[in-house]
């Protein structure tokens, strides 16, 4: 598991093999962490696990940082809500 730390927000990239070889995975990891380079601007501090679907590999930048955004968004949003220490994976605290 690779990752990036950027100011407070860290990023961990748990890529699997279904993903497809090293190579793939590889290259599929470095995008992402260059991506969470520029949404951690915009993260609340914490760190974050990113993984992808198979439908990831192959995907343009921009697809990849839109969806990327959006999520990060999503769990920034979720831990401004639940800052009592504890974290959900979804639905009640």
């Amino acid at each position: 598991m690779g990752g990036a730390s950027i100011e407070g927000v860290q990023f961990g990239f748990a890529l699997g093999k279904h993903l497809g070889g090293a190579v793939q995975r590889n290259r599929l990891r470095r995008q992402l962490r260059a991506i969470a380079v520029d949404v951690a601007e915009d993260a609340a501090p914490g760190a974050y696990l990113v993984s992808a679907r198979s439908e990831a590999i192959g995907l343009p930048s921009e697809q990849l940082r839109k969806a990327m955004t959006e999520a990060v968004q999503r769990a920034s949003s979720r831990q401004e809500t639940h800052s009592s220490g504890f974290r959900s994976r979804g639905g009640t605290p």
